[in-house]
């Protein structure tokens, strides 16, 4: 818990030393799938977190990264699905390479899971574009499996960690959530997902 405590420190001293990225950009896309629920893990205690926003950091001895999951609504059947990551909060912050991992887990149920990460293959890596957008970029060398077009799993909930990448890495970046975030509002801050 030390390393938790230690983390959000961290991540609190890089958020008041970086500019925030561009406010967000409207979206004509279709059905959104936002995730219902995150978890930080802190990678040397092994304990999950309830969380309100995807908070990786890695400095030292010290690495947290975060849990999400998320339900794809049997709506989405027949759909093609792509992954999108926003940071427009001026309380985002991104320090370091400005990348992050994603990875496969095998949690089934995220609240039921207090400690460990089931961390199981690699998806791909995003990359932050300062001053741009808010949008992320995907690494040609290591593409994000979820950025492209892939069938909706319709009716299945899936559960992703993203992890810093470099040595002195910290992402800050509030979430919005199924149920509280309004499509008038333009592209979701944090993780989502796009049905088209």
């Amino acid at each position: 818990m030390k390393s938790f405590t230690a983390i959000t420190l961290l991540i609190a001293a890089a958020s008041a030393r970086t500019t925030p990225i561009r406010a967000r950009q409207a979206t004509a896309e279709g059905y959104i799938i936002l995730p219902s629920e995150l978890a930080s893990h802190d990678v040397i205690d092994g304990d999950n977190v309830f969380a309100v926003g995807t908070a990786t950091a890695r400095n030292g001895d010290i690495e947290l990264s975060t849990l999400y999951s998320i339900t794809f609504p049997a709506a989405v059947a027949g759909k093609t699905c792509a992954a999108r990551f926003f940071s427009g909060r001026a309380t985002d912050s991104v320090v370091g390479t400005g990348e992050l991992d994603f990875f496969s887990t095998g949690i089934t149920d995220l609240a039921g899971q207090a400690n460990g990460n089931l961390r199981d293959q690699a998806l791909g890596r995003i990359a932050f574009v300062p001053g741009q957008s808010g949008d992320f970029v995907v690494d040609p060398n290591v593409p994000f499996v979820y950025a492209g077009g892939f069938p909706c799993p319709a009716g299945q909930t899936i559960v992703l960690e993203s992890a810093a990448v470099g040595e002195f890495d910290v992402v800050s970046v509030g979430q919005d959530f199924a149920g509280s975030f309004n499509p008038a509002q333009g592209v979701p801050n944090g993780l989502s997902f796009v049905a088209y």
